[in-house]
């Protein structure tokens, strides 16, 4: 009956946990190609480490993934059963209630366990940005990673008739157009429904279109296919990553998303065109890669912001780390060279995990703590070139510790970070018994029996006894 319901093969179907296993410790494959574009040398951040994987995520009947807390509680003992040196996990729900926080959060009480036992725990921050207390993966003895983007951007170039040159955020497959073609801008267009009113104006034409909140991008394409238009443009809020709806939808159309400032620009020029009797042309060039001082850091929309409103004593997220357009193995093998572009804080957490992985081998004896210290005390702020780092929303900003925590990680910085602040598995139950946590709810979390000493009317005896985890 069990696998009626689901699919228990151990190996990924998702391709999820591919992507983000070898971001952490990828080998390196050199003179790497996307459809095109000369990625040069990709690997893992610890490509010379091991990895031990537990699967916990399945997909049911209908094929959608989810995953118990029994399954991550079990893979997670025998990880440290194993003698595992580092935990990752790439996993993420909704904002939690007050008594989920530390008490029943499935993440926290298994981590909990792991980091007593000297294994550094990284989770991603969650996929709820851009409002504030959103954040997710709370408990202070986790490493919770928010999202940034890096210095590597993939854009695709728009030549207009006057040749003005707009970069769109997009990935054309092949060498793009090397001559122009019409463009239309049919402004009474709000919903795919629509767009077959419009089929002979638009065939074999660059149709742009605008809309202030994010699009039925996938729905427009199937329509705008349909019409035989020969590439779409959408000035839009910014897209969170380079999403190939072309091969979702199974649609040759381009796509190519821009911000509502560039979209005014292409909109000037297609009106003085016609109020010249000119007919208005466009062209897009081949994509390529930017790098450098050229692209801006930014904390993305999705990437889950703080303060955690239940317990804002404990700043949270950590640190960030790049997860958007990553670039990793994917299965089932889709892209090109079985690698797939993908965005999340499910991103950013491996590249933090594999920067665990080289401290811990520079630093054997440090423990979670004293890493997360490591981390959190050298992460960037702003990024080489000097340019503060903003966080995306309703309207860009400065990013703040609540988008990004410390900042951005900064590997070489914080292998030696000058000082470190450590702390140990007594100072988490302190913690938990100062929230006001019943003993019930602190053993259900730890195993463990613990009263805050500040709790204490009079002298008590403390009985040791033997446990899962240890002499307690």
């Amino acid at each position: 009956m069990v696998r009626q319901l689901y699919n228990l093969s151990s190996l990924d179907n998702t391709g999820h946990g591919t992507h983000v296993a070898y971001t952490a410790a990828g080998s390196y494959v050199n003179h790497l190609e996307y459809y095109g574009l000369n990625m040069g040398t990709t690997r893992g951040g610890a490509p010379l480490a091991r990895l031990a994987i537990y699967k916990v995520s399945w997909k049911d009947a209908k094929g959608v993934p989810f995953s118990s807390g029994a399954d991550i509680l079990s893979a997670i003992d025998d990880a440290i059963r194993d003698g595992v040196d580092i935990l990752s996990a790439s996993l993420a729900g909704g904002p939690l209630t007050l008594a989920e926080v530390h008490a029943e959060s499935i993440l926290g009480i298994g981590s909990f366990h792991a980091v007593s036992h000297g294994i550094p725990f990284v989770a991603g921050a969650g996929n709820s940005g851009p409002n504030s207390n959103t954040i997710v993966n709370s408990s202070p003895w986790l490493i919770t990673v928010a999202a940034s983007n890096d210095d590597k951007q993939i854009v695709t170039p728009l030549t207009l008739g006057n040749n003005k040159t707009i970069l769109g955020q997009g990935l054309i497959k092949g060498k793009g157009r090397s001559d122009f073609a019409p463009l239309v801008f049919p402004g009474c267009i709000t919903n795919p429904k629509d767009v077959m009113s419009i089929a002979n104006e638009v065939k074999g034409k660059v149709v742009m279109l605008f809309s202030e909140t994010k699009p039925d991008i996938v729905g427009y394409l199937i329509a705008l296919n349909n019409t035989g238009v020969s590439a779409f443009i959408y000035a839009m809020p910014p897209l969170d990553g380079i999403e190939d709806f072309n091969q979702i939808v199974g649609v040759p159309i381009p796509f190519i998303a821009i911000d509502f400032e560039q979209g005014n620009q292409i909109v000037d020029y297609f009106i003085n065109c016609k109020s010249n009797n000119q007919d208005p042309m466009i062209k897009l060039g081949r994509s390529e890669v930017l790098e450098g001082k050229k692209t801006v850091l930014k904390v993305p929309k999705f990437s889950s912001r703080g303060p955690n409103s239940f317990t804002p004593e404990i700043l949270k997220p950590d640190v960030a780390a790049p997860g958007v357009n990553i670039l990793a193995t994917f299965i089932p093998r889709s892209g090109d060279n079985g690698f797939k572009l993908e965005s999340g804080t499910s991103m950013a957490a491996p590249h933090v995990s594999g920067i665990v992985a080289l401290l811990k081998a520079a630093h054997p004896n440090w423990s979670p703590a004293a890493i997360k210290s490591a981390l959190v005390t050298t992460a960037w702020n702003e990024d080489t070139y000097t340019t503060e780092i903003f966080s995306e929303g309703a309207g860009d900003k400065l990013a703040d510790p609540f988008d990004f925590g410390g900042g951005i990680c900064n590997p070489n910085g914080a292998t030696d970070p000058g000082l470190v602040y450590d702390m140990d598995k007594d100072d988490y139950l302190n913690y938990l018994c100062s929230l006001g946590y019943s003993n019930e709810m602190v053993y259900n979390a730890t195993n463990i029996y613990r009263l805050a000493k500040i709790q204490l009317q009079q002298e008590a005896l403390y009985v040791r006894k033997k446990s899962p985890l240890g002499w307690i």
